[in-house]
């Protein structure tokens, strides 16, 4: 499990999750805070800095490479890292701003394996999806100590497994998909713990 990309000083919440969003999936989470002051923004694992500055419609972000996967933080509204740096787990990469094709004021961050040689392979057309992790399995802050913000979802586990099957329900409406065969995909790219399962299917009348 990764740390927490913001303090709990802030009362971070989850805003919105891996759900559809027009006509495509919203490929990461965001996380709000209803302080006054951008709260700062902190590297999920130690990492190498591959990128930072203004990404496509992401405005002001950070891409960082893990062991096993790479994360993104986006729409800050400044940035204290450079290209090419390591980065502790923990330390600070920015503030959380509203740059970018941004909607009120919040980071946004992904988790993903790109499906070729380079980070940006992630972000190629296609299906995308194949190469996402759901950074509220990953973060075990998330959906715990940092909540959705209509609360009421139930304990961490429940949040937990709430966002997993949105997510996966969600991938199979838009590519119209049977639930069990985007799991499949899912676990063939090790995108998901194998610990998680949809739920079964309430018996017919």
């Amino acid at each position: 499990m990764y740390n927490a990309p913001i303090g709990l000083a802030a009362k971070p919440v989850i805003t919105d999750d891996m759900s559809v969003r027009g006509q495509g999936l919203h490929e990461g989470i965001d996380i709000g805070s209803p302080l006054p002051d951008n709260p700062d923004i902190y590297a999920i694992a130690q990492g190498k800095i591959v990128h930072a500055g203004v990404l496509w419609d992401f405005g002001n972000a950070v891409v960082l490479q893990h062991a096993v996967d790479y994360s993104l933080y986006a729409h800050l509204n400044s940035i204290a890292v450079g290209v090419g740096g390591a980065i502790a787990e923990g330390a600070k990469i920015g503030v959380m701003g509203e740059t970018g094709k941004a909607y009120g004021r919040h980071l946004h961050i992904e988790l993903f394996i790109p499906p070729g040689a380079t980070w940006e392979s992630a972000y190629a057309n296609g299906d995308r999806w194949k190469c996402r992790k759901n950074p509220i399995l990953e973060i075990a802050a998330l959906g715990d100590s940092i909540p959705y913000r209509d609360g009421g979802r139930g304990t961490a586990l429940e949040q937990k497994q709430r966002a997993f099957t949105h997510w996966v329900k969600s991938i199979a409406t838009l590519e119209r998909l049977a639930p069990q065969d985007v799991l499949d995909v899912l676990r063939e790219n090790k995108l998901v713990d194998p610990k998680w399962s949809l739920p079964a299917d309430p018996p017919s009348a």
